[in-house]
């Protein structure tokens, strides 16, 4: 079972990365600004059409016009040009200028259709649902070792497996285009069961499962290594976790502190949408655990976002 949801989450973990590169490949081919030199500018045109003399807009990734641009040379779908007002910022879009008088139709397709950014602003919310494959390890047996009972001889050790659904509603704050802020709150489920050789769990059965149902009151944080009209990033985030309700059939496992923690390291990509966009994200949460119990979890989430 835990070789099966290991591949499972595996793949899926793989299928991220692909999307993500694909992304990324879909950032560097649109028309947006690649490199600058003093008040010249290496843009490719990809979503644009221009000419020696063409002017364009830089637009950053709040959908603000940064600068204007006059291009100098054109060559295989790449252009130099000259900054006549503003300023320039590598990884800014690329929006065509559409000259006075002229109307919405002798715009080209990229103005059009809008820029070339949906403009991620600083503000965003949203819903994540999806599903967690978590794995116990710990010694099963009696509440208290005895000295007729002691841990070597009466307890034994069992790894524990399961999966279960977690939803929650989140808010982002970007402090910078490569650094978001992100707290989370809602519903984080825990689910594992498994077998032991000896009848040391409730009801003299060898089948021994939990399951916990928390509220996690998240807090985490970006690093957005591809940013504009789609992102991707990794994250490092903290967890506290209060206990709603706990089943279990293992004599020896505590659960009446009422509350947890887990240190999530993340990955994930924010695919944009017209009005919104679609949040991705693989979290590995890590238990602080003891010296009878060891577990972790693995999350996959999906949803969906809005911009403000």
């Amino acid at each position: 079972m835990i070789s099966t949801r290991t591949t499972f989450f595996a793949r899926a973990l793989t299928g991220i990365i692909a999307l993500t590169l694909a992304v990324s490949t879909q950032i560097a081919s649109a028309g947006e600004v690649q490199q600058m030199k003093g008040n010249k500018v290496l843009i490719t045109l990809t979503d644009v059409e221009a000419v020696v003399g063409t002017q364009l807009y830089i637009v950053n990734s709040e959908n603000k016009k940064i600068g204007l641009i006059e291009v100098k040379q054109v060559k295989n779908g790449k252009a130099v040009a000259e900054i006549l007002k503003g300023r320039g910022e590598v990884g800014a879009s690329i929006q065509a200028k559409v000259a006075p008088g002229a109307t919405a139709a002798a715009a080209s397709p990229a103005e059009k259709n809008g820029p070339t950014t949906t403009g991620r602003k600083k503000i965003a919310i949203g819903v994540l649902g999806g599903m967690a494959s978590s794995t116990f390890s710990m010694s099963v047996g009696p509440i208290t070792a005895t000295t007729a009972c002691p841990t070597a001889t009466c307890r034994t050790p069992a790894s524990l497996s399961g999966t279960s659904f977690n939803l929650k509603v989140f808010g982002d704050y970007d402090l910078t285009k490569t650094l978001t802020l992100r707290a989370a709150t809602g519903l984080e489920t825990i689910s594992a069961k498994g077998s032991v050789a000896s009848p040391l769990c409730s009801g003299d059965s060898t089948s021994c499962n939990v399951a916990i149902n928390y509220l996690a009151l998240e807090g985490s944080g970006h690093y957005n290594y591809l940013t504009g009209k789609n992102r991707a990033w990794v994250g490092l985030g903290y967890s506290f976790l209060i206990g709603m309700s706990t089943s279990t059939t293992i004599p020896n496992l505590s659960t009446s502190g009422g509350t947890n923690q887990m240190i999530l390291i993340s990955t994930g990509a924010d695919f944009a949408l017209k009005k919104g966009f679609i949040p991705v994200a693989f979290d590995y949460g890590i238990f602080p655990g003891s010296s009878d119990v060891t577990a972790s979890a693995m999350f996959l989430r999906a949803g969906y976002g809005w911009n403000y």
